[in-house]
């Protein structure tokens, strides 16, 4: 099956398993949740047990409680992690790679260490965010529009807006 094919068949294949697993088991793709549990489970195991007790880790009968860490999320996860993994070495497109992209190239210049810490700090800020908002909302779109819930259509209109007005300052030319 030529790559490009492949693609689509596999999204196929992740929209029927998104829809079994909020029929049948009530669990929607939310890997975000498990952060919050490795995060107690790191406490508890360093014996900062006075931590936690917060209303955080408590909330929702203990849901972000290292209690909870072995479950569908964790392993939803890991099958992310092995899959694009083996997905990669199957393909023939696995590589590891410190090149910088060519958009970065031209805005900031060939400066590895300023993308490292650029993409660092974003990717903090966004756990940060997706921990506040009780999980990962293109995650959370996806699985409230696979119920065809308006939240999700209204989720999903605003991504592609946020898409657009983001693509447009990226690409925009400065005159």
């Amino acid at each position: 099956m030529a790559s490009g094919k492949l693609a689509y068949f596999m999204g196929g294949v992740v929209g029927l398993l998104l829809t079994f697993s909020a029929a049948i088991w009530n669990n929607y793709f939310a890997p975000v949740s498990v952060y919050p549990m490795l995060t107690s489970g790191s406490i508890h195991i360093l014996g900062f047990d006075k931590l936690n007790k917060m209303a955080f880790f408590t909330a929702n009968h203990g849901a972000n409680s290292y209690h909870n860490l072995f479950g569908f999320q964790t392993f939803f996860i890991i099958g992310i992690l092995v899959g694009a993994f083996l997905a990669s070495l199957f393909t023939g497109k696995f590589k590891i790679s410190t090149e910088v992209p060519e958009l970065f190239k031209q805005r900031f210049g060939n400066k590895r260490l300023l993308r490292f810490t650029i993409a660092f700090i974003g990717g903090f800020i966004m756990s940060i965010g997706a921990m506040i908002a009780s999980g990962c909302s293109i995650l959370y779109g996806i699985s409230v529009f696979a119920k065809f819930d308006a939240a999700g259509i209204v989720t999903f209109i605003a991504f592609y807006l946020g898409g657009i007005l983001a693509n447009w300052f990226i690409y925009h030319k400065v005159k």
